[in-house]
């Protein structure tokens, strides 16, 4: 490989790595944090979020599921794991606390 293609496939590699730019709509937006793929984000307390279908959030004791059906669910407890409908929208209180060991599953 000559040198100057090295150099375009250095500049190359460093424009992708430098350019971060786009829409962040994560957690300032109130959405949760990404996390590894297939994983569960954490939803912070006072913070909401409306599933997407396959999507699921950790949350703590106190949350609230509202799914698309009306049905209401407030979870109590450790450990617990809820399969709701996509488009259920999760509320974790503001004053909410303890770990955030409870799954919302939509799908």
């Amino acid at each position: 490989m000559t040198k100057s293609a090295q150099l375009l496939i250095a500049l190359a590699c460093a424009g992708l790595t430098a350019c971060g730019g786009g829409y962040d709509a994560g957690p300032a937006a109130g959405l949760p944090a990404p996390t590894a793929p297939g994983a569960p984000s954490v939803l912070a307390a006072g913070k909401s979020v409306i599933l997407n279908a396959g999507q699921s959030v950790m949350v703590p004791a106190g949350t609230v599921v509202r799914g698309t059906n009306n049905t209401v669910i407030t979870i109590k407890g450790n450990l617990n794991t809820v399969h709701t409908t996509p488009g259920a929208t999760v509320t974790v209180p503001a004053d909410a606390s303890g770990a955030a060991d409870n799954t919302i599953i939509a799908g």
